[in-house]
């Protein structure tokens, strides 16, 4: 029955699913914050929500291409180069962070004249890779696999790609979790990107594990070859094929 003045998302991309939840429940929108360990804050909403200004008294944000070229509004980045203006103990310029945005050409309505950002995708490591339907490959980004799972039933889901196959862990599924009909969505979701849906395989589990930081990856993409033998066994259900 708390009633906050604020609130706010850290950590992880605000889906809106997650931002309708929040809204629902408290009656107010939350401020989405996005920041990491090495340059602290980066970038946050004002009170109209209509994307992330960048703190550009603090950090010096350039978003880039895999090749280290800057990308134009509108359109993804493959990573992101901070340097930042207040840390004298250490500075750290140019700083290569893995995280994929995109940022905006709009002004915001507000009169702050730092530069928007329309969204932020998620770390590249979230970003599954798969053959494409007309050649080459495509990149499933994190916003195709929330769309389809944030809606879940369970208490966790985790979503491990592997050399051959991808497979759905969910810790604690309630009722109505059906774990066929959500593979045969998540499949048609990854073929409406224009790639080849490989083999997906659900399992239950006590809990998902967690890495070696102590965090637990709503998705772990196929990084090198030997990453696949890393899929958890399922606990107490058997994988059950697509």
């Amino acid at each position: 029955r708390i009633q906050p003045r604020a609130v706010f998302s850290a950590s992880e991309v605000l889906t809106p699913d997650t931002r309708r939840l929040i809204t629902d429940a408290w009656g107010i929108q939350p401020f989405d914050v996005y920041a990491a360990t090495e340059p602290a804050g980066i970038a946050s909403e004002c009170e109209l929500h209509a994307g992330l200004h960048l703190y550009e008294d603090l950090v010096i944000t350039e978003v880039v291409d895999q090749h280290g070229r800057p990308v134009p509004p509108g359109e993804a980045g493959e990573k992101l180069l901070v340097t930042v203006l207040f840390s004298r103990t250490q500075p750290l310029i140019r700083y290569e962070l893995s995280d994929s945005i995109v940022p905006s050409q709009r002004a915001c309505p507000c009169g702050r004249t730092f530069q928007l950002i329309e969204s932020i995708q998620g770390r590249a490591e979230d970003v599954i890779h798969l053959p494409a339907v007309d050649g080459g490959d495509v990149a499933i980004h994190p916003n195709i696999i929330h769309d389809v799972l944030d809606r879940l039933p369970v208490g966790e889901w985790q979503v491990v790609q592997g050399a051959d196959a991808i497979q759905l862990v969910v810790a604690r599924p309630g009722s109505g979790f059906d774990g066929g009909v959500i593979v045969e969505s998540l499949t048609r979701a990854i073929g409406a990107a224009g790639a080849l849906p490989p083999p997906i395989t659900w399992a239950r589990v006590g809990a998902i594990p967690r890495s070696g930081s102590g965090k637990k990856p709503l998705i772990r993409a196929l990084r090198e070859p030997g990453d696949a033998g890393s899929t958890p066994q399922p606990a107490t259900h058997p994988a059950t094929p697509a």
